[in-house]
């Protein structure tokens, strides 16, 4: 199958979540942060998450945890030490805040990279 034939139609409209957090997360307020959790705990963690994406709408994704890839890094480090099958594109991100004089809410900065 050429590259080609993968969209027959052309361009295709597909929804992507470019907004997903990790515990890994500096805001993360769902239980234990990845790095104080252990190892089974981690695993179950990961899994979850890997489960979720699988079953999810979504052909794309972003791990946008604020001030950190670890959540991205160790999702993939799980996926390929798991020999887990992704057929969907997870982008890393990383979600910051910055300082406004004058504005009640702190602008926040989402930049994601290339899987």
């Amino acid at each position: 199958m050429s590259e080609y034939d993968k969209y027959p139609r052309g361009s295709e409209w597909n929804k992507w979540d470019l907004h997903v957090h990790s515990s890994a997360s500096f805001h993360w307020n769902g239980g234990k942060r990845l790095f104080e959790m252990s190892l089974n705990e981690k695993a179950t963690a990961l899994q979850s998450m890997y489960d979720a994406i699988v079953k999810s709408e979504p052909v794309a994704f972003a791990i946008m945890d604020y001030w950190t890839f670890d959540g991205y890094l160790e999702f993939r480090r799980f996926v390929s030490d798991n020999k887990l099958e992704l057929d969907k594109a997870v982008f890393p991100g990383m979600e910051v805040r910055i300082e406004a004089p004058g504005l009640r809410d702190a602008p926040k900065i989402m930049v994601a990279g290339r899987p």
